[in-house]
């Protein structure tokens, strides 16, 4: 009996001491995201949220991962002329420099379809998923989050970057993602919305069979709350991007 009595605690002191080791693994950074990632030349804030790790600003890059050029487009022609070429470019939002100090900088669809990578080794541009997963940690339920056009209720407004964020904007950066307004450009040139809508791409799915370019959308004076989830839109159209750990 003694014996049995020994063996039972000697077991609960092994569960105790598995359970500390896991309590205390769960209590750090499971992705890293403690520090400010360098990537050519500038310091990007992340954040953690759920088991995932995102910049909290938009990519700034000028050139691919292995340091390749991007090309930039300014003028309507070139940047056109680019996707007639099945090229990846970048522009500042507005064709403003500063507008790039906020907003990071815009890019086409061909970039990341390019194969050389844009974000740094070890990140990602976010797949669909990946926004998914981000979505259903801030409440939306999966039903939901498979939808497309408008979905949700505030997770919109509450991964947006508020009045006081360093870029500031209507939403109550809740977890710290701090989405901002930088807008889009069409194929032919035109930018429409800067400083009103928070437009990030994603990869081409398995849904879309990878012909169609796909985005998220935060902001709209119609449904100021909710996320936009689409397939749509054009290859030459220019979007922020955010990187996500691998």
């Amino acid at each position: 009996y003694q014996v049995l009595l020994d063996h039972t605690a000697d077991q609960d002191s092994i569960i105790l001491a598995q359970q500390a080791t896991i309590d205390s693994i769960l209590a750090l950074p499971p992705c890293g995201c403690s520090d400010p990632v360098e990537y050519q030349g500038y310091s990007y804030d992340v954040v953690q949220i759920g088991d995932q790790c995102w910049f909290a600003e938009n990519l700034r890059s000028e050139n691919y991962r292995n340091g390749d050029a991007i090309p930039f487009y300014e003028a309507d022609a070139d940047w056109s002329d680019a996707h007639q070429n099945s090229e990846g470019a970048w522009c500042h939002p507005n064709g403003d420099a500063t507008k790039s100090e906020s907003y990071g900088h815009m890019y086409n669809h061909w970039l990341i379809m390019d194969g050389r990578e844009v974000c740094p080794s070890g990140w990602h541009v976010p797949t669909d998923a990946d926004f998914i997963e981000l979505e259903m940690f801030m409440g939306m339920s999966e039903e939901t989050a498979l939808l497309t056009d408008w979905r949700g209720t505030d997770q919109g407004t509450r991964l947006k970057a508020s009045p006081t964020s360093v870029v500031p904007w209507d939403g109550t950066d809740e977890v710290g993602f701090r989405w901002v307004q930088g807008g889009w450009r069409h194929v032919s040139g035109s930018y429409g919305y800067i400083d009103d809508l928070g437009l990030l791409m994603f990869t081409p799915s398995a849904e879309s069979g990878g012909a169609a370019y796909g985005f998220r959308q935060a902001g709209n004076q119609y449904q100021p709350g909710g996320l936009v989830r689409t397939f749509g839109g054009n290859a030459g159209d220019g979007r922020s991007l955010r990187c996500v750990k691998d």
